[in-house]
């Protein structure tokens, strides 16, 4: 999807819509319910998604089976759910494919998927990875990618970090290290094949579960090009909110509405189109559970739209038709499906006496104001 930079717009309203999936055999009903997953679309593919790695229990890492999500129908203005089926594509027998993992940081470039890190041990500490992957759409296909450091050597083994593309490139921020939590901003070349090093963020704490989208000018180049940085856990929730200039190098440090609750582990996507062009924020966890990840702490349901220029707004939720809504969650992940429109899907919600590990989709609407 194309991501377009806009000017402040401060009316956004949102409405929920339910996927229903079709039946049939167990690859059509969807994937097992799970958290620390990763859902991506690939640009040119109107309602398409695709979901990599995960948990079912905590820390328990989940099998490198993608995903594919197609939407049936599409979201007009009268529809109350839309229609939906999965594919599973599991690695073949014979295929190198990379070891199950959750918490690993993804993106789409072309027709492919770039998985980076994550972790595949159960004891915390143990089993954070390094490693780079990518799995064709088309061909279905797994394939390490064996790349260089270039200007700044590779990042270093992490998990719960984040990750987007932008005009062309593989952006990878923070995460979990074997040593601390980490600020700190990488960019892959796939044409190079190589790894750089950029700047880091100005006196930004370390953190787990930030929210990273990029935005790029009509033309995908990096003159007006982007990246939104927002929220994480640094030892408590925050709402940082910066802007990384890719043409400059250069990061600006906006200030979230005192009304914006710190959170991490956010849902998010962009929204495409002329003139709208905005980071889509559902949810995420506004207070952690007093028993790590063995637990569930205060989720949010709130949802947020933040410009390119640092603008947030919150996004006014249509009620009166009937539905509900998706219950509050973090940990979960979702993607653009159509340009005005993104998919949830996962996530934890409950409590530390009662977690519970989702396996719903929901399509969000994104509908701008005069």
């Amino acid at each position: 999807f194309l991501h377009l930079l806009s000017e402040p717009n401060t009316m956004v309203s949102g409405r929920w819509l339910p996927v229903v999936t079709a039946g049939g055999d167990d690859g059509a009903k969807g994937p097992r319910v799970r958290s620390s997953h990763v859902l991506s679309s690939i640009s040119g593919r109107d309602g398409e998604v695709w979901l990599v790695g995960g948990e079912a229990e905590a820390r328990i890492p989940m099998g490198m089976t993608a995903h594919k999500l197609t939407i049936l129908s599409k979201p007009g203005s009268g529809a109350r759910s839309l229609e939906g089926a999965w594919e599973a594509f599991p690695p073949e027998t014979s295929e190198v494919a990379p070891p199950p993992r959750n918490a690993h940081a993804q993106a789409a470039i072309g027709s492919d998927l770039y998985v980076f890190g994550g972790r595949n041990e159960i004891e915390e500490g143990e089993g954070v990875l390094q490693d780079l992957w990518t799995f064709n759409t088309e061909t279905k296909q797994w394939k390490e990618v064996n790349c260089g450091g270039g200007d700044g050597g590779i990042p270093e083994s992490r998990s719960y970090a984040t990750a987007c593309s932008c005009a062309g490139r593989f952006y990878l921020f923070g995460g979990c290290g074997a040593y601390g939590r980490l600020s700190d901003l990488w960019c892959f070349d796939p044409e190079k094949g190589s790894w750089r090093r950029l700047p880091d963020p100005p006196s930004l704490a370390g953190r787990g579960g930030p929210t990273l989208e990029g935005m790029s000018s009509s033309g995908g180049a990096e003159a007006e090009a982007r990246l939104l940085l927002f929220a994480g856990f640094a030892g408590k929730e925050t709402k940082d909110l910066l802007t990384f200039s890719l043409a400059s190098e250069e990061w600006t440090v906006h200030t979230a509405p005192a009304e914006v609750v710190p959170r991490s582990v956010c849902q998010s996507f962009v929204t495409g189109g002329e003139g709208n062009g905005r980071m889509i924020c559902y949810g995420g966890e506004v207070e952690p559970s007093s028993l790590g990840h063995a637990g569930a702490g205060s989720f949010s349901s709130e949802v947020l739209a933040i410009d390119a220029a640092g603008e947030v707004t919150t996004v006014e939720m249509q009620v009166g038709d009937g539905t509900k809504g998706p219950e509050p969650r973090g940990w979960g992940s979702a993607a653009a499906i159509f340009p005005n429109c993104g998919l949830v899907y996962g996530g934890l919600t409950g409590s530390d006496e009662n977690p519970e590990r989702l396996g719903d989709a929901w399509a969000l609407l994104v509908i701008d104001g005069d």
